[in-house]
């Protein structure tokens, strides 16, 4: 209170001076020492301040943010906090071995069928490739890439010119140059390419593999493509022009399609191939699948550590399920009503069928221009739920949109129990393996149970509880266990040492 009173002061004593008729000559020299007189006063009190314990006072800040904070935490402060993912015991994660795939079983998972490399004296079983340097530009090297034989070579075997240069949804060979170019100016790769620096070239490097890549030290090339596209393009060699989809090559991307336990011990059954690559036995030529890698983490496995601050009691959830996401996955042009299209979409579908269910809370968060947001007086869309709200519910539907599901492996770290379809894709968290009943609670593909599955939920609360305690461990063991990130480099180095059996140099004619 004192400083608003030594200003009114300071006023009065201004109009004082000015009526009086003996400070009419002295001009302002006597406001002047005033204010010389109060700069010296601050001066003194900064000097004493500086010389104060500056441990009580920022002891003293701390306290008082700490009593102003707010009781929601946001991501900024779990960001900040870097609150760690722990096992609930010793046991618990000692038990990591018997529940989870090993390392040699995870390169099956992500080879599928290019695990096994073809016999020597298989010719017909390597890719073939040859190497082209432009010595006046070595920026426009590329390779010719000769596919495998199909069956009966139907159809037609055919060769594709390959370069380095990175374009979303086009196969290109792997080069530190581009990479770190796409890593700092490619806006929607660069996510990809920054992961490609730090596990791809780094594990190149590690295996002996030359950097420039060339024919004369007999290194292939590393296919890969990067993006959501679900099918893999190359440029055919005949004129540069025309772009073929499922090349039969060896190639990296982010996921494949999931395929069953059958099907994948048969890919793998044999030391080598001497006959046509398991895939093609059903005269499928688009059989052949990706090799998967772990890209793009910055989104699929960015929010893991903010679920972990985030998250509550399973006992403090709401019993009720949660959806909230885009209107990925293709859009229908058939000429037939909105709602009609709607309900072609699985996404939209929920939405539009659950308005009024207590058990499911649907919506869309962007309609991407497919359709409006409100369809036959049905409000679709509505604002972004942050994680921090979507944790509040028991239940998170979970439904893939262009490939697998970004939020699947948070929301499996979560207290909260997952319900989806079974996977039609797998990335780098196989999600292929994860067993309904064990890791989430399944839906069909209609998804015209979810409320009745939501029902069982809160009927089941202990049984409920188990199944999200199960997947939580399945990303714990994937991510946060001490032998991880070890598993992580054999599992990359594993990948390139069978990927690099796959090629041969092209024969000279």
């Amino acid at each position: 209170m004192r400083r608003p009173t030594k200003r009114k002061l300071l006023d009065v004593e201004g109009q004082v001076e000015s009526e009086s008729p003996e400070t009419k000559d002295r001009g302002n020299v006597y406001p002047i020492h005033l204010l010389a007189r109060t700069v010296a006063i601050i001066v003194i009190a900064g000097i004493l301040l500086f010389m104060a314990n500056h441990q009580f006072f920022s002891q003293t800040w701390t306290h008082t943010q700490l009593r102003q904070s707010p009781t929601k935490t946001t991501g900024k402060q779990c960001r900040e906090q870097k609150r760690p993912v722990v096992y609930d015991s010793k046991a618990q994660a000692a038990g990591r071995k018997s529940r989870f795939p090993n390392v040699e079983e995870r390169i099956r998972v992500y080879m599928s069928n290019w695990y096994t490399p073809p016999c020597g004296d298989f010719h017909d079983g390597f890719v073939h490739y040859e190497y082209y340097k432009n010595k006046t530009d070595p920026l426009s090297s590329f390779y010719t890439i000769d596919e495998v034989a199909s069956f009966n070579t139907s159809p037609k075997q055919r060769s594709f010119h390959i370069d380095s240069s990175i374009k979303p949804a086009l196969m290109f060979y792997a080069t530190r140059y581009f990479l770190d170019i796409c890593a700092k100016t490619l806006t929607p790769l660069r996510f990809y390419c920054t992961d490609g620096n730090e596990t791809i070239l780094h594990t190149m490097q590690q295996l002996g593999w030359s950097e420039q890549f060339e024919v004369r030290v007999g290194t292939p090339p590393l296919l890969l493509q990067f993006g959501d596209a679900k099918e893999t393009h190359a440029v055919e060699s005949i004129s540069e022009l025309p772009v073929s989809s499922y090349p039969r090559v060896p190639h990296i991307k982010k996921f494949r399609r999931a395929i069953g336990e059958k099907e994948l011990k048969s890919f793998n059954a044999e030391e080598c191939i001497r006959t046509l690559r398991p895939g093609f036995q059903d005269h499928d030529p688009y059989s052949l699948l990706p090799i998967v890698w772990k890209l793009n983490t910055k989104r699929h496995y960015g929010d893991l550590s903010k679920t972990a601050c985030l998250d509550i009691p399973w006992s403090s959830k709401q019993n009720s399920s949660v959806f909230r996401g885009k209107l990925n996955g293709a859009a229908i042009f058939d000429p037939i009503s909105n709602e009609e299209k709607c309900l072609q979409m699985p996404r939209c579908r929920l939405v539009y069928t659950h308005v009024n269910s207590t058990l499911v809370d649907a919506f869309l968060t962007d309609m991407m221009h497919k359709l409006p947001s409100k369809i036959a007086d049905v409000q679709l869309m509505t604002s972004i739920f942050s994680i921090h709200d979507l944790l509040r519910y028991k239940g998170l539907v979970m439904l893939e949109g262009n490939d697998v599901s970004s939020g699947l492996k948070w929301a499996l770290l979560s207290n909260s129990v997952v319900l989806m379809p079974r996977p039609t894709f797998t990335s780098w968290a196989m999600e292929e393996l994860l067993e309904p009943w064990v890791h989430y609670v399944p839906l069909d593909e209609g998804l015209t149970d979810v409320e009745d599955k939501m029902q069982w939920i809160v009927e089941n609360d202990a049984e409920a509880q188990q199944i999200s305690k199960r997947a939580s461990l399945w990303i714990k063991d994937l991510v946060y266990h001490t032998d991880s990130m070890k598993d992580d480099q054999l599992v990359f180095k594993g990948i390139l040492e069978r990927y690099r059996q796959h090629f041969r140099k092209r024969p000279t004619t």
